[in-house]
């Protein structure tokens, strides 16, 4: 294995990247890219419309999380707060990419049985394979 990420459904509309990693080897070979838009395609085939991550924020001077902002600016996430306490002595920056432009309504859909606040199983994400 080379890579992976976690999803966690937070609620009917929101997924999280909760965790994303390559062996360093790997980096900047499309990978990382590839396991986001597989995440974002699934989640928006089961009708989510925002994906969020999270991250160590500028305020803390580091190279490897300048590069990990950068990289998911480069693929479309906005930055929308740093929070200084979320982790104790790091302050969390939360990023969102809106899959779409439709509204979504709470209406026209009811939270998902698995979007209780647990994580969901790896067995019913997105699986990233050989083209």
């Amino acid at each position: 294995m080379v890579g992976f990420v976690t999803l966690r459904e937070h609620n009917f509309v929101s997924l999280e990247l909760s965790c994303i990693a390559l062996l360093p080897s790997w980096h900047r070979a499309g990978l990382g890219r590839r396991l986001c838009v597989t995440a974002e395609k699934w989640w928006a085939g089961r009708g989510g419309g925002l994906v969020q991550v999270k991250t160590v924020g500028a305020s803390r001077a580091n190279e490897h999380y300048a590069r990990t902002r950068a990289f998911y600016d480069a693929i479309g996430y906005l930055p929308v707060e740093e929070f200084p306490d979320l982790w104790p002595g790091i302050p969390c920056l939360l990023l969102v990419k809106p899959l779409d432009q439709s509204p979504v309504s709470i209406k026209n859909n009811p939270p998902s049985p698995s979007a209780s606040g647990k994580r969901a199983g790896m067995s019913k994400g997105p699986r990233v394979g050989s083209d």
